[in-house]
C-alpha cells in the first residue's frame, strides 16, 4: 500500500492583480505481488479557479502526463480551475519492456464561472 499527497499554493501580485491559487493532488495504490505485476489507485485533484482567468492556478512548467494520462497534443485537461474527485488507473506490466495502463476520471470546473483552461471557453453565468 502507498500513497502520495502535493498541495501548492501561489500567491502574490501579477498584472496589477492580487492572486491567490492553489492545486492539491493526492492518491493512494496497491501493487499486487502477481506474476505480472499490477498497481491500482485512486486519484484525487483540485486545482482552484476564478471567474477571472488571470486568478486560476497556474502550472508554470509543470507536465499534464501524470495525472491527466498520455494524452499527447489532445491534452483537454489542465490542472487549473479543475475539480476532479474521483480518478482510478491501472498499471500492468506483462513482460519488462511492455507496460498497460488504463485510467478513468470525471472532471468538473472547481469554479462554474471560471474558464474551461486551454479551450477559451467560459460561461460567467455559472
Amino acid at each position: 500500500m502507498n500513497y502520495e499527497i502535493e498541495s501548492i499554493h501561489q500567491f502574490g501580485d501579477t498584472q496589477d492583480i492580487d492572486v491567490f491559487a492553489h492545486r492539491h493532488h493526492g492518491e493512494i495504490g496497491y501493487s499486487f505481488e502477481t506474476a505480472m505485476p499490477l498497481r491500482v489507485l485512486y486519484l484525487f485533484d483540485y486545482a482552484s479557479g476564478d471567474p477571472d482567468p488571470r486568478k486560476n492556478f497556474d502550472i508554470l512548467y509543470a507536465k499534464r502526463r501524470v495525472e491527466f494520462g498520455p494524452t499527447g497534443m489532445f491534452g483537454p485537461f489542465f490542472p487549473s480551475n479543475l475539480f476532479s474527485p474521483v480518478g482510478f488507473r491501472a498499471n500492468l506490466l506483462p513482460m519488462p519492456n511492455v507496460r498497460l495502463m488504463m485510467s478513468h476520471r470525471a472532471y468538473w470546473l472547481a469554479d462554474k464561472r471560471g474558464s474551461y483552461v486551454g479551450s477559451g471557453l467560459q460561461d460567467r453565468t455559472g
